[in-house]
């Protein structure tokens, strides 16, 4: 029953976030593919869960096919772009950007709209050998279980200078690194710009 009602209320989230969007822009543009049984959405900013993150543009999400059944190994599995107008990400905002973001999602799909800023917790660090953060969020997860779960995640930039587009590629899982939903995830295929 819990897990149903964390399914209803997700689904209430997405289609809410959806309203009035214009049918172009629920199409995926920074995927070339998304693999069978994987699921896509596509939300602009601002974000009805997180209106407090300041970026321009889209969010385009790619769910593995466990993403909300707990007894799947790629549980809680996904990858997502912020396609955004061209600013400054720097390792502190993009910190402050994510904490907003996981903190947004968790106060709208727990219901606990007032829940302490310490709810969710971000660590992460630039990997100066490939460009790329990595790092981890802690944090109750509000979907299926309501338990502690911690997130780990990767994240490159990508510029689109000809559309004047930056991309943030993120893939995330609180699956360990070695763990074989890693390779599919960094194996979606993303397009050109």
């Amino acid at each position: 029953m819990k897990q149903l009602l964390a399914t209803i209320i997700s689904a209430l989230v997405c289609v809410a976030s959806l309203a009035g969007t214009p049918a172009a822009a629920n199409t995926l543009t920074a995927y070339q593919s998304v693999p069978n049984g994987w699921r896509t959405e596509v939300i602009p900013f601002p974000l009805d869960f997180a209106p407090n993150i300041e970026l321009e543009g889209v969010e385009e999400l790619v769910f593995a096919p466990g993403m909300y059944d707990a007894t799947k190994q790629d549980f809680f599995s996904y990858a997502f772009v912020w396609a955004i107008k061209p600013q400054a990400l720097e390792q502190t905002r993009m910190h402050d950007e994510l904490h907003r973001y996981y903190l947004g999602l968790y106060q709208a799909v727990s219901g606990q709209k007032q829940a302490s800023t310490d709810s969710v917790k971000i660590s992460f660090s630039v990997n100066e050998s490939d460009n790329r953060y990595h790092g981890h969020i802690d944090w109750v997860e509000p979907f299926v279980t309501n338990k502690p779960q911690r997130v780990l995640f990767e994240a490159h930039k990508f510029e689109c200078r000809d559309k004047e587009e930056t991309r943030w590629y993120f893939v995330a899982s609180p699956q360990g690194k070695d763990h074989q939903i890693w390779q599919q995830l960094r194996g979606l295929k993303t397009t050109k710009c």
